[in-house]
């Protein structure tokens, strides 16, 4: 199997992983609680520009053709125009910022390296907050909505959650980056 067939499948897979995740979903106010943003965000650090972000480009066109993809078992074009649109589409930026900081993954990866798992921490978290101001900027244009009360309906409520969801898949990511790595990113055959 070629490489890049290697890759393609591996990023179909992680795609539905995404999908599947959004049907853990914990009701909590007006934004579910659920492992799919951390998902669409990590595949960024797991595989890189531009793979991390194709991935959950996947994902979102099977949202986007109306399968019921989302957290909740949402799904089709009035997924993204809803208030809380902005959040599915900031996946995708999120992951693409948590790609640019990570870099793509190395088989010389140091798994529990101070350093190395700080840079992660970094990643992950501007890409939530990425995904964050997408998803507010969207949320405050359709319900004409202040910035802090848009902040304590859409973010505050499951805050802490996310915090705790990123303290727990980085040292998980930092472990998996050199599989990864192996995997889809092989050294080059210097065979002649």
């Amino acid at each position: 199997m070629s490489i890049s067939n290697r890759r393609s499948i591996i990023m179909i897979i992680f795609a539905a992983i995404i999908c599947v995740s959004g049907f853990i979903s914990i009701p909590n106010g007006i934004i579910p609680i659920s492992p799919q943003n951390t998902l669409a965000i990590i595949s960024g650090s797991l595989f890189g520009l531009p793979q991390g972000p194709a991935t959950v480009g996947i994902f979102l066109m099977l949202g986007f053709f109306n399968l019921p993809v989302f957290a909740g078992g949402a799904g089709g074009i009035a997924a993204f125009t809803s208030p809380t649109g902005g959040f599915i589409l900031g996946y995708f930026f999120g992951s693409i910022v948590c790609a640019f900081i990570a870099k793509k993954p190395t088989t010389n990866e140091k798994n529990f390296n101070l350093k190395a798992l700080m840079h992660l921490y970094l990643s992950f978290f501007a890409g939530l907050l990425v995904t964050y101001v997408t998803g507010l900027i969207q949320f405050m244009q359709q319900t004409s909505t202040s910035f802090p009360l848009a902040i304590s309906a859409t973010i505050t409520p499951g805050l802490y959650v996310e915090i705790i969801k990123g303290i727990v898949i980085v040292p998980i990511v930092a472990k998996l980056r050199p599989i990864v790595a192996r995997v889809m990113y092989p050294p080059e055959d210097l065979t002649y």
